[in-house]
């Protein structure tokens, strides 16, 4: 599943990094991705459970990419998807 989303606000990695921890997400990459420009890329799971989120942070475009892919998946996913929206207000 992929989800894109527009910040209502100018987003940051700051504001994204802040919004996982507080949601006690543990980050286990930050990059970014050749294929767009001007990225920010992470990698997020929860705990021990299964699953990993990855979230990019298109700078320019004010964009948030929420991609969980299938093999990948994990029930927490859902909940911090929604979760991450409200806190970023993405629409």
């Amino acid at each position: 599943m992929e989800f894109e989303f527009v910040a209502a606000k100018k987003l940051t990695a700051n504001d994204v990094e802040k919004a996982c921890a507080d949601m006690v997400l543990q980050l286990t990459m930050k990059g970014s991705l050749k294929s767009l420009a001007d990225n920010t890329h992470w990698h997020y799971k929860m705990a021990k459970q299964p699953g990993v989120l990855e979230i990019t942070l298109m700078k320019h475009e004010n964009k948030i990419i929420l991609i969980c892919k299938k093999n990948r998946t994990g029930e927490w996913i859902s909940t911090a998807i929604e979760k991450l929206k409200q806190a970023l207000m993405l629409s």
